[in-house]
């Protein structure tokens, strides 16, 4: 176990920049989902009143 976490820092440090890119994609992509829920949720609750 001692070995182990070594290696798991060096590589974080070594790629930081592609994490940071999969976690802006990821948040990109929960952002648009959110966006799009609220989207079809108002355009439902619109063709209702009408």
């Amino acid at each position: 176990m001692h070995e182990k976490l070594p290696v798991k820092r060096s590589l974080t440090v070594t790629n930081p920049p592609q994490i940071l890119i999969e976690y802006k994609k990821l948040g990109f992509k929960i952002l648009v989902n959110l966006l799009s829920q609220k989207v079809m949720y108002f355009l439902i609750l619109n063709l209702r009143a009408y």
